[in-house]
């Protein structure tokens, strides 16, 4: 039997992909209401008392914020429904083995810069070039090299990969 330890696996990532995105709505959220806010208070005319002298940019603003609410939680929402049918096509993709492996010793072809603006690193594995971007956002593996990554030079693993995306690496012991 091989020696492979499972150092990481695709629903790494869904946790913190999905967190952002409801984070995104829950701010649209906030926003609109105290876009509701400062309306209401133009309404019932304590905006002056509120707000002195600027009260005159209270009604303005409050639909400017109910307006980026709008665009932004609906943005969100549609993002955050994007990543749920991408997560789940990989669970299957995962649960029915669709994916492909390879094993072997990691040779790096080329290393992502700290900054981004170009393809990611391009490893070899076992014959297989895999592209590990660092700024994807996306499921499947995304830390480059220049970012602690674990896929580095010399060391023997097995990917699980589907469409370009590693969705698990096993690192032998």
């Amino acid at each position: 039997m091989d020696n492979f330890k499972t150092v990481y696996i695709f629903t790494q990532d869904a946790n913190s992909l999905m967190a952002k995105n409801q984070f995104d709505v829950f701010l649209g959220i906030i926003i609109f209401a105290i876009g509701i806010g400062l309306i209401v208070s133009v309404i019932r005319k304590q905006s002056v008392a509120m707000f002195g002298k600027y009260a005159d940019r209270v009604l303005p603003a409050g639909m400017f914020a109910i307006l980026w609410a709008v665009i932004w939680s609906g943005w969100s929402l549609f993002t955050l429904n994007d990543y749920n049918q991408r997560y789940d096509m990989f669970v299957e993709v995962y649960d029915t083995q669709q994916y492909k492996t390879s094993e072997g010793t990691i040779k790096v072809i080329s290393v992502q810069p700290d900054g981004g603006h170009t393809p990611g690193d391009m490893i070899q594995i076992g014959g297989v070039e895999l592209e590990v971007n660092g700024y994807s956002g996306d499921f499947g593996y995304s830390k480059s090299i220049v970012h602690q990554g674990i896929l580095t030079e010399g060391k023997y693993v097995k990917v699980f990969y589907y469409d370009g995306r590693i969705l698990r690496i096993d690192v032998k012991q």
